[in-house]
């Protein structure tokens, strides 16, 4: 508080719960970039037909995609853990955890084409 002319000047409160979020879900989404384009490779190989051995390479990454979706969730829940509740529940975050969910679904779907 700062006085002015004799009377107490208030200072305004900033709403950082945007800044905050951003700030919490950064990293992850920068994960999670790469994994999508890859699985987006391995699902229009998987329709051009692959041979076995690409199919066992293919899957195998599958699997290294599903990991690397978990140590993001992971991450993000971690990152979160200390967040007040207003970050945690934000917007952005929500639709990190769809993205994650999304790109599981994708993994799937690309695997369950190549078996």
């Amino acid at each position: 508080m700062t006085v002015d002319e004799g009377r107490p000047v208030k200072r305004r409160q900033v709403d950082t719960t945007n800044k905050d979020a951003r700030i919490a879900v950064r990293a992850v989404v920068r994960a999670l970039e790469p994994l999508r384009s890859r699985t987006a490779l391995i699902a229009a190989s998987a329709l051009h037909g692959v041979t076995e051995s690409e199919r066992q390479s293919l899957l195998a990454e599958c699997g290294e995609i599903a990991a690397g979706c978990r140590e993001a969730r992971q991450s993000l829940i971690i990152g979160l853990m200390d967040a007040p509740r207003k970050v945690a529940g934000h917007s952005r975050v929500l639709d990190v955890e769809k993205a994650i969910d999304s790109l599981e679904a994708a993994v799937e779907q690309a695997r369950s084409s190549l078996s």
